[in-house]
């Protein structure tokens, strides 16, 4: 009987700690990514660490989207020409104390924001637009829109 018992604690505590650690992930996951073309804001909180090299920072990256155009061929023939592409993203993370900003453009795979130690940002993501408005005449409108999602971090305590 006391094997059984054995057992059966092992199984409940791995199916404890296998419920926890999924239960931890989902929710950060769905607040770190695009949402299409919407304008996101997600949270990051700091943490000075003097003992590991590296200020304190985070990487977003993003997937291409796929542009199609349009063309008339010969004898007038309907041409449509695919391409993938990526997507230009403004990005805005201010400390809220709002000592702090740094502004910068997704436009390529990633890009790195550093940030200071000890501090809580809201990073804003918003789709420009005026970007996407030559990617539209050069190579189409998007067919489905590239999306952006939190790559890595470094020296980050939270990120919701």
């Amino acid at each position: 009987m006391s094997k059984v018992r054995k057992i059966f604690s092992w199984a409940v505590m791995a199916a404890m700690v296998f419920g926890v650690v999924f239960t931890m992930r989902i929710p950060v996951s769905a607040a770190t990514c695009s949402n299409g073309i919407k304008t996101c804001t997600i949270t990051v909180k700091t943490k000075a660490n003097y003992a590991i090299p590296g200020s304190e920072s985070i990487t977003l990256r993003q997937t291409k989207g796929v542009c199609e155009k349009e063309s008339r061929g010969f004898m007038g023939r309907v041409k449509i020409k695919s391409s993938k592409q990526y997507g230009t993203w403004k990005v805005v993370a201010e400390s809220t104390d709002r000592r702090s900003v740094v502004k910068k453009t997704l436009s390529g795979g990633s890009v790195k924001l550093k940030l200071k130690p000890d501090k809580t940002y809201r990073v804003t993501v918003s789709w420009d637009s005026g970007a996407a408005g030559f990617v539209r005449l050069r190579k189409g409108n998007y067919t489905t829109y590239p999306a952006w999602e939190v790559g890595s971090t470094w020296k980050v305590s939270e990120c919701y």
